[in-house]
C-alpha cells in the first residue's frame, strides 16, 4: 500500500526538529551511548518517524474523508504516564475534535527487521489504557518504511529535504519529493499479537530467523563431504538443532522443526562450534510454528543457519515478538486494515 507526499509533509518533520533542537529543557545526548546530538542528527533522528506517521494519517483519510487524524507534533516532557500515549492522539469528524476510538501505534520496519512486536512492559501499559474498549481487539501496531519510485535513487529524508531546497548537482543521488512514498507493509492488532506472540524474555538472545542459509556450489559441497563429519539422515521427522556456537543454547522460543521430505544433515564439529548443512534428496518443506514455512528443492545442499544476531545478543527487556517472516499468514491485507481502522477510530 503506497502513500505519497508532498515537501510540506517534510517540511513539517523538519520543523518539529528544529524546534527541538532549539528547546533548550531538551536533551541533546543520545540515549544509548551518551554522545552529544548536533541538529543533523536530531533531524535524523525524528524525521524519519514522523513522516511515516504523517504517512499513515494520509492513509487513513484517503480511506475515509469524513475523519481528520491528529498527530502529535508538540514538544512534551516525557514521562511515565506519557510515555506509552497513542501516535495517533485526536479525530476531528463532524467538526468536533474527540478521542480516538483505538490506540495506534505506527512502526517503522526494515528489511533486516526479524521480529515485530512490543516490549512486555509497552504492551501491558497499553492494554490498561482506560480509554480503549475491548482492549487488544482495539489496538492497532502499524508497521510501514519509506521507499521511492526509483530505487537507484537514495530516499533518506534530510537529503530529500535538501535537494528540494538547495540546486546543487551535490544532492543528485537523492529521489525527488514526488517519488517518496510511504510503504504499509503490515498492520497488526493486539490480540493477533496477544495469540500468536511469543515470549522473548531477559536473558534469552536475539537470534536469526533465516535459518536456511546459503546454497552450496558443487566446489563447497565436495570441500564439505572431504571434511568427514557425521551425517544424519532425516526423513519425515523432527528436525535436529545444532547452534553454529555451541556456546548457546538451541531457541527453546522457537519450538520444534518438522522436517517433510528426505535429507541428510552433514555435521561438522570442532571443540566450540557447529558447521551444519541440509543435502535435500526430495523436494523438502521444513514447518515451525513460529517461523512458517520453508521450501527447499531436491538436489541442493544448503547451510543451516542457526545463530545469535548481534555483537551483544542477550535481551535486556522482556518481548512479545511475532518472527517478520512469518506475519503474512497471520494479518489481514493491510489497505483493508487501513479501511478497518479509518472506519472504526
Amino acid at each position: 500500500m503506497k502513500i505519497y507526499f508532498d515537501i510540506s509533509d517534510i517540511e513539517k518533520c523538519v520543523d518539529f526538529s528544529v524546534k527541538y533542537f532549539l528547546d533548550e529543557s531538551k536533551a541533546k545526548s543520545n540515549r544509548t551511548t551518551g554522545q552529544y546530538r548536533g541538529l543533523g542528527s536530531i533531524i535524523n533522528d525524528f524525521c524519519l518517524g514522523k513522516l511515516i506517521e504523517i504517512g499513515v494519517q494520509k492513509a487513513i483519510e484517503q480511506a475515509n474523508p469524513n475523519k481528520n487524524v491528529l498527530l502529535d507534533f508538540e514538544l512534551h516532557s516525557l514521562t511515565d504516564e506519557n510515555r506509552t500515549d497513542p501516535d495517533i492522539i485526536g479525530i476531528i469528524e463532524n467538526k468536533t475534535e474527540r478521542k480516538p476510538k483505538l490506540h495506534v501505534e505506527i512502526k517503522n520496519i526494515s528489511a533486516t527487521d526479524r521480529y515485530i512486536g512490543l516490549t512486555q512492559d509497552q504492551f501491558n501499559t497499553i492494554k490498561s489504557n482506560p480509554n480503549i474498549e475491548k482492549k487488544t481487539e482495539n489496538i492497532y501496531l502499524v508497521y510501514a518504511n519509506l521507499s521511492n519510485e526509483k530505487p537507484f535513487l537514495n530516499n533518506d529524508v534530510l537529503g530529500v529535504f535538501l535537494k528540494n531546497k538547495i540546486n546543487t548537482q551535490l544532492f543528485k543521488q537523492f529521489c525527488k519529493v514526488k517519488d517518496l512514498y510511504l510503504d504499509i507493509k503490515y498492520v497488526l492488532k493486539g490480540s493477533e499479537l496477544e495469540s500468536y506472540g511469543v515470549k522473548f524474555n531477559t536473558g534469552s538472545f536475539f537470534y536469526e530467523t533465516e535459518i536456511i542459509g546459503e546454497e552450496l556450489n558443487k566446489k563447497r559441497i565436495r570441500k564439505m563431504k572431504n571434511r568427514n563429519g557425521k551425517v544424519i539422515n532425516v526423513t519425515n521427522a523432527e528436525l535436529p538443532i545444532f547452534m553454529k556456537d555451541k556456546s548457546f543454547e538451541a531457541p527453546k522460543e522457537f519450538g520444534k522443526f518438522y522436517l517433510e521430505g528426505d535429507a541428510d544433515i552433514h555435521l561438522i564439529e570442532n571443540n566450540k562450534s557447529h558447521s551444519v548443512y541440509l543435502e535435500c534428496k526430495t523436494d523438502i518443506s521444513v514447518k515451525n510454528d513460529f517461523l512458517g514455512l520453508f521450501h527447499l528443492k531436491r538436489g541442493i545442499t544448503y547451510r543451516l543457519n542457526f545463530v545469535t544476531i548481534g555483537r551483544d545478543p542477550k535481551l535486556k527487556r522482556n518481548n512479545l515478538w511475532i518472527a517478520t517472516r512469518n506475519v503474512a499468514s497471520i494479518v489481514a491485507d493491510s489497505k483493508e486494515r487501513i479501511l478497518e481502522i479509518a472506519e472504526n477510530i
